[in-house]
């Protein structure tokens, strides 16, 4: 919005003038709507299905054997917002035939006027700070609905949203068809990883000859682990120092530090802080074969750890090479180990002393 009036944004279709309406989010949509009697038989959509506006996984299920939690029965044009932990952005827009039912962990958002408008509107930064302001909770900060319904925005007509969301889908799309590219490759390297470190492909030395054969060693020969931040509430994130969160740890084997989050440490806190060279680890999942995915830390950069991952620092990086252990840690073999150790129910976790006697 620009300094001379906040209600006219800085860059716009010069079709259209006039201040956008303050409004708030349940002036643009109907939020989580009386569903009728849910189907026998749907497909399930828990927080882990998506992933940054992907649909990531589908699960069918019985009613009979669904969890408490599976009560939004969706329609096409509905729009799912991660209440849990909502910093994470993992949205949807719900746009596929048959029976689907969304968990009570996302708010079900049925716009008034243009479903692509409310999409992008609540995966802005600025709509995200303000979710953020008035979540509660430590461990899985989250918002419910009630507050969500009163966040303030800004919103233009009918018209204008409607070419706003025409434009940023066009982008999405084109964003879409190069992350099916992507994963083309990666399926491509996953094959090429499996045999590298089952050593059916071996490389050799600049002179011809072999290199030495490989040691096996306990991970606590390697390295010792360290706990994310402790002691925190929703309050103290959104500004302040950078933390790598969860969703960093989880998406990609090196954190991108361009997505940190912000958290609030005094100076006489005592925090664990990352160095370069440090690998992460998720503790817990919904799915055992989501537990202890990694990513490894390629920067310098001052950063603190989300509390839903542990650390691990190799004692020595001249013996423990952090980009082999990028690889090695996501690879087929060393996940299935992992795999072993998920305990739980509803929800599973690794010890880290289990964790740590692996090979």
């Amino acid at each position: 919005m620009t300094q001379q009036n906040k209600n006219v944004p800085d860059l716009r279709f010069p079709e259209f003038c006039g201040d956008w309406g303050d409004k708030v989010v349940k002036q643009l949509a109907q939020i989580n709507p009386s569903n009728s009697k849910l189907p026998n038989e749907f497909t399930y959509i828990d927080l882990d299905s998506v992933n940054s506006g992907v649909l990531t996984k589908k699960s069918k299920i019985r009613l009979k054997d669904a969890p408490s939690r599976a009560q939004r029965l969706l329609q096409k044009g509905d729009v799912l917002y991660q209440m849990v932990r909502p910093y994470q952005k993992n949205n949807l827009t719900f746009n596929l035939d048959g029976d689907f039912v969304a968990s009570t962990g996302f708010a079900q958002l049925r716009a008034k006027d243009s479903t692509g408008f409310l999409y992008q509107l609540i995966n802005t930064d600025k709509f995200t700070r303000k979710v953020i302001l008035r979540c509660t909770g430590t461990s899985y900060p989250a918002i419910n609905s009630s507050d969500l319904s009163t966040i303030s925005i800004q919103s233009p007509e009918k018209p204008e949203q409607q070419k706003i969301a025409d434009f940023l889908s066009a982008v999405d799309e084109r964003v879409d068809g190069l992350r099916r590219k992507k994963e083309l490759l990666e399926q491509y390297k996953k094959g090429v990883m499996q045999k590298i470190f089952s050593q059916e492909i071996r490389f050799t030395q600049p002179d011809g000859t072999t290199y030495p054969d490989w040691k096996e060693k306990k991970l606590f020969e390697l390295g010792d682990t360290y706990n994310g931040l402790t002691g925190k509430s929703g309050d103290d994130f959104g500004n302040g120092a950078k933390f790598i969160t969860y969703k960093q740890v989880f998406d990609k084997s090196v954190i991108d530090i361009s997505k940190c989050a912000l958290v609030s440490v005094s100076s006489n806190e005592k925090q664990n802080i990352a160095t370069y060279g440090d690998f992460f680890f998720t503790t817990s999942s919904e799915v055992a074969h989501e537990v202890g995915l990694s990513s490894v830390l390629l920067s310098n950069e001052k950063l603190y750890l989300n509390s839903f991952c542990f650390g691990f620092r190799p004692k020595s990086l001249n013996t423990f090479n952090p980009q082999f252990g990028q690889y090695l840690f996501r690879s087929k073999e060393f996940r299935k180990n992992v795999t072993k150790l998920a305990q739980g129910s509803t929800r599973y976790n690794i010890s880290k002393a289990g964790f740590m006697k692996l090979a």
